[in-house]
């Protein structure tokens, strides 16, 4: 979101599946990641931001 390149956390776009986590199984690919600084990353949990 800012293009930091530093400090920078993996978040999933995708989490939930039917209610089920999908941390560590199939349906974790890259299509469902999204690199992000750790501040941006905060602020798209805090404000439910979508990307």
């Amino acid at each position: 979101m800012c293009g930091k390149d530093f400090n920078l956390e993996i978040h999933h776009k995708t989490y939930r599946v039917n209610g089920k986590s999908i941390v560590g199984h199939e349906l974790e690919h890259l299509d469902c990641l999204v690199t992000l600084c750790g501040d941006c990353h905060s602020k798209v949990h805090k404000y439910h931001i979508k990307l």
